[in-house]
C-alpha cells in the first residue's frame, strides 16, 4: 500500500526527498517497518493526532471495537484480536486504536485510549457495552460530551427513560428517510431535555439529555415491516 501511495504520489513526495531512484520497492518497504520502534512510531503518530485537535473540534468521534480478519491461530490455540478504535467520522480519520484479548476488555481499553487523545469540544459516541459510567465521567473531565447507548445493561436507568418519554414532550423531533438495496428507513429522532421526570439519574455524570430513535423499515420487494426503538443518554444539549 505505501508503494502503490508513493508512486500515485511522487511529485509531491520529491518536494521533501529527490527519490532518484523512484519510489523504493514493497521489501524494501517491509524491512524498513520492520526496523521501527512501533511503540514509539506510535506514540509520535499519537502527538501528530493531538496536533490536528483544531480540525476535530466539535467533531462526532466514535469508539467501536472490531475483531482483527485472520488474526486468530487454530494450531497455537490463539483467539482473535479485537482492537478499539477511535475514529473522526467528518475527517474520515482514525485518532488512535488499541488491542485486547477479549471482546470483554473493552471496557477497560477504553479509557486507556481516551487518556491518549485530545478531545475537548467533540461528541464521543460509544455503543452499549462501553456505556459506563466510569467511561462517561473519564469523557465529561476531558471537557467533552458523551453520547451512549443505553439498553439492558442498564435495567434501572432504562426504565427510567422509557418512563420520562411516556410522560414528557420532546424538546427537538427530527425525521428522516433513506432509500438504500431495496430498503427505505424512516428514522424518528426525539429529544428531551426537561428531565424533572426522571427519578434517579443512577448517577450518571453531566446528564443534559434523552434521546430515542424510532426506526421503521420496510422491504421494497417483499413488503415487510420491521420497528426498532433505541435509547440514548448524552452530556450535550
Amino acid at each position: 500500500m505505501f508503494e502503490i501511495f508513493g508512486k500515485g504520489q511522487l511529485t509531491w513526495l520529491r518536494k521533501f526527498f529527490p527519490f532518484s531512484h523512484g519510489i523504493p520497492s514493497h521489501d524494501t518497504l517491509g524491512r524498513l517497518s520492520a526496523r521501527l520502534d512501533h511503540a514509539r512510531f506510535e506514540q509520535c503518530f499519537r502527538e501528530w493526532i493531538n496536533e490536528l485537535h483544531p480540525l476535530t473540534h466539535g467533531e462526532v468521534i466514535a469508539f467501536d471495537g472490531k475483531r482483527m480478519w485472520g488474526s486468530y491461530d487454530l494450531q497455537d490455540r490463539k483467539s482473535a484480536i479485537h482492537m478499539v478504535f477511535a475514529y473522526a467520522s467528518e475527517q474520515r480519520l482514525c485518532l488512535g486504536q488499541l488491542a485486547t484479548e477479549e471482546k470483554s476488555n473493552e471496557i477497560t481499553a477504553i479509557p486507556k485510549l481516551l487518556d491518549t487523545l485530545t478531545l475537548e469540544g467533540a461528541t464521543i459516541t460509544i455503543d452499549a457495552m462501553g456505556g459506563q459510567k466510569g467511561i462517561s465521567k473519564k469523557i465529561v473531565a476531558k471537557r467533552a460530551d458523551d453520547l451512549l447507548q443505553v439498553k439492558n445493561h442498564q435495567k434501572g436507568l432504562l426504565a427510567q427513560i422509557e418512563k420520562v418519554f411516556s410522560l414528557t414532550p420532546g424538546t427537538e423531533v427530527h425525521q428522516t428517510q433513506e432509500l438504500d438495496h431495496g430498503r427505505v428507513e424512516q428514522r424518528t429522532c426525539t429529544v428531551i431535555e426537561d428531565l424533572t421526570l426522571l427519578d434517579d439519574d443512577q448517577g450518571w455524570p453531566g446528564l443534559a439529555t434523552l434521546i430515542r430513535i424510532e426506526a421503521r423499515r420496510m422491504e421494497k420487494p417483499t413488503g415487510k415491516t420491521t420497528t426498532s426503538t433505541r435509547y440514548y443518554i448524552s452530556s450535550k444539549k
